[in-house]
């Protein structure tokens, strides 16, 4: 079951411009908190699609033998 948008933005709203933070820097700190998780599932799968050289010991020819 999920949140419907409205209501949880409503509800996100509210609070952030109760603690001060409906400038700027609080929709920057917003920002990053929700979209946080994504980027970093996003880079772990772009690290873990490039190949190892000979069993990652070989660095100084990244593999274009």
């Amino acid at each position: 079951m999920s949140i419907p948008f409205p209501i949880f933005i409503q509800q996100l709203v509210m609070h952030t411009s109760a603690w001060g933070m409906d400038e700027l820097l609080g929709l920057i700190i917003l920002y990053i908190a929700f979209n946080l998780s994504d980027i970093i599932f996003i880079y772990i799968g772009y690290i873990r699609a490039i190949p190892e050289c000979n069993g990652g010991h070989n660095h100084k020819s990244w593999c274009m033998e």
